[in-house]
């Protein structure tokens, strides 16, 4: 079978009013949610984050191995950096979110601390931030630096709790066989990003422990979770982060294994 579309948007587009989720959601593609802070804006047949940060989720179907393919782009260039945006794409998101002590939450259920601090952190995500940002030292638990490998588009994003939040309360990717501790992260190989305005590729493979992202027609991550951390099947997931980190998708489309 071939690829179906889980970009399928409600008629008439709409013409010179943009609207901005969670306060129509049925301007949105059919069949997803929202949950969070900020929202989307819908432009036409695509999509853009807006504020955040918040999970724009696929809910009328589960997915476990598939091929995603989308496109997505950086609209604008910001201050002294080319590209400046900042989202991802969560696949096997938790049909139900693990908080507090264990407890299990709907995604619908989800307080605003509850999606911070774990519904986030939750499902596989793939990045997307051509600077490589690593936030500040109790966000990613080293110093804040550009470029960082780990946090770079395609690397499949790094979980990291502060101790606080220790010990944790469902078990989370383990892409290095050797690796130790609480926060693990499978690296970008290289930035193959177009310029701000171009329209960029995502083909991202699930296959059992096994992952592999592809942009532009690159391989950029290759990866194994050795912990099998989210096993079976869950949401699809669009990120959006804070105010002035834009980034704009398209023709969604997803093949099962």
């Amino acid at each position: 079978p071939g690829f179906i579309n889980l970009f399928v948007f409600p008629e008439p587009e709409p013409r010179g009013k943009y609207t901005t989720l969670p306060v129509e959601l049925e301007a949105m593609p059919t069949g997803w949610q929202f949950v969070g802070r900020g929202g989307f804006v819908r432009r036409g047949k695509m999509i853009e984050s807006s504020g955040g940060i918040g999970l724009l989720y696929y809910d009328a179907k589960v997915y476990k191995d598939f091929i995603l393919k989308l496109e997505w782009r950086c609209p604008l260039p910001r201050e002294n950096q080319n590209f400046f945006n900042n989202s991802g794409v969560y696949i096997r998101w938790p049909q139900q979110i693990t908080v507090k002590n264990g407890e299990k939450r709907n995604p619908a259920d989800l307080s605003l601390e509850e999606f911070d601090t774990y519904a986030i952190k939750q499902g596989y995500e793939i990045q997307i931030d051509d600077t490589g940002y690593r936030p500040k030292e109790e966000f990613s638990g080293f110093p804040a630096e550009f470029n960082n490998p780990h946090h770079l588009t395609g690397a499949i994003y790094p979980v990291y709790f502060a101790p606080q939040l220790r010990p944790l309360s469902f078990e989370v990717p383990r892409f290095d066989a050797n690796a130790m501790g609480d926060r693990t992260g499978s690296p970008a190989q290289a930035p193959h990003s177009k310029k701000p305005g171009k329209w960029n590729e995502f083909v991202i493979t699930a296959q059992g422990n096994e992952f592999t992202v592809e942009l532009n027609g690159e391989v950029v991550n290759k990866a194994t979770d050795h912990n099998n951390a989210y096993p079976e099947e869950g949401f699809i997931g669009l990120q959006n982060h804070f105010n002035g980190y834009r980034v704009q998708f398209r023709n969604l489309r997803i093949k099962e294994l």
